[in-house]
């Protein structure tokens, strides 16, 4: 009897794996692991293979049984582990992806085991999947969650909903503890960054983020409109936000805000965004007069205060061609002028020298760039010495953003700060 076209294809693959497993070499065996129609104990007792090659071709090969992925998941070799890693992760990311109940334990053995390796790219491979694919057991996330490397567990922080509101105030507690003590202060601000970006924060977690009184996490907090701050938080942080400039413009941005709120942000905010509080529909009139009332005294102070700032401008530029003139206008004149307090001719002397006008020299400054500053004292000749004091003493750039002129040399090519000066022209047009 003839056999059908199913019977004859099982015989010749049947075949063909007995003969590579008898006689095949290294690359007839990978090319054997990556078939689909290969039997599974074939592929199990390939998963085995001496070769690395071959084990990488089980661990992404879609019909590998469950126990040989588990096995896999602890190959000495990293480059297999990674191949693994990828193929739970493009598993996850298929719509209605399940393990079957009967595999279910060692899918989970399987993922605990990538979690838990030794290789950052392994792990954050399945981070980056429990991130973005919800459903996986709150444990294995929290395990991610608590990973020492930021690649590893901010994704996770930010973005996984498979962790509980418990679990994520436990580790926003953890990283506040650890700031007060000094003790990986960067990392736990990272990570209670990711938490406080979520796409949506209950009011209990901004209350804890906002007790860790870290100025970065609480604006990117009052930055997302999915934080659920109440109101009492908003008045304080409000009250609390005059010396904290970085704050102004997400707080007149929140959804809502009370009166009180608004009235503290009248007293300091700057121009633009008090029209941007007058623009406001939910303002009661009382408050709306405020904002008005307001924004008439700055702009008579502002034309009284021009003047004098032109008068003052016009002198400095004076003395700074006066020095000019004498050979006298450099890094350390201008130096022992910044020192002295006398900042407009510190801005007057970089403006001359280099051929911009004052207005741009005030703008570099404002925008607290530290790249910026940088730019503007080589443009003008400085020292990189004294562009690090610019940095410091003029612009007050904060010591962690400053760019290091130590070692004589500046930090930016030439091309690059060019580029950032033709960046920093187009911002005012």
């Amino acid at each position: 009897m003839a056999k059908s076209a199913g019977e004859a294809k099982r015989t010749s693959v049947s075949a063909e794996v007995k003969r590579v497993l008898e006689t095949g070499d290294e690359a007839d065996r990978a090319a054997l692991a990556v078939r689909g129609d290969v039997p599974p104990e074939v592929l199990y007792f390939l998963a085995g293979d001496s070769s690395a090659k071959v084990r990488s071709a089980v661990a992404g090969n879609l019909a590998t049984p469950a126990q040989a992925d588990l096995n896999l998941s602890r190959d000495p070799d990293e480059s297999v582990r990674f191949v693994l890693a990828r193929k739970i992760a493009a598993f996850l990311a298929r719509p209605g992806s399940a393990p079957s109940p009967d595999q279910a334990r060692l899918f989970n053995e399987t993922l605990g085991a990538l979690i838990g390796d030794r290789a950052v790219a392994v792990r954050r491979i399945i981070a980056v999947a429990a991130a973005a694919h919800p459903g996986l057991p709150s444990d294995l996330v929290y395990r991610l969650a608590e990973d020492e490397d930021d690649a590893v567990a901010i994704p996770v922080l930010q973005d996984s909903p498979d962790l509980t509101e418990a679990q994520l105030a436990a580790l926003v507690a953890r990283y506040a503890e650890a700031q007060q003590r000094a003790d990986d202060a960067r990392q736990g601000e990272a990570r209670m960054m990711a938490v406080a970006g979520r796409k949506v924060v209950s009011m209990d977690l901004v209350a804890r983020l906002v007790e860790s009184d870290d100025d970065k996490v609480i604006e990117t907090v009052i930055e997302n409109d999915g934080a659920e701050i109440s109101e009492d938080t908003l008045e304080d942080l409000a009250e609390r936000a005059e010396t904290k400039p970085t704050w102004h413009a997400p707080l007149v941005s929140r959804p809502r805000l009370s009166s009180k709120a608004v009235l503290s942000l009248v007293r300091y905010v700057a121009e633009g965004l008090l029209r941007a509080l007058r623009g406001r529909e939910d303002l009661d009139a009382h408050t709306l007069s405020v904002v008005e009332q307001e924004m008439k005294t700055r702009l008579s102070r502002s034309i009284s205060g021009s003047r004098a700032a032109e008068d003052d401008d016009e002198k400095a530029m004076t003395r700074a061609a006066e020095l000019l003139a004498k050979g006298r206008l450099d890094s350390e004149e201008l130096s022992e002028a910044l020192m002295n307090g006398d900042e407009t001719l510190v801005a007057a002397g970089l403006a001359i020298l280099s051929d911009y006008n004052m207005a741009f020299v005030r703008h570099v400054r404002a925008t607290k760039s530290a790249k910026g500053v940088v730019s503007l004292a080589w443009k003008a000749g400085m020292t990189p010495r004294f562009a690090g004091q610019l940095q410091a003493t003029w612009a007050h750039i904060p010591r962690a953003q400053i760019l290091p002129t130590t070692d004589g040399t500046f930090p930016l090519s030439k091309d690059a700060m060019e580029w950032h000066l033709e960046f920093l022209e187009d911002m005012r047009e």
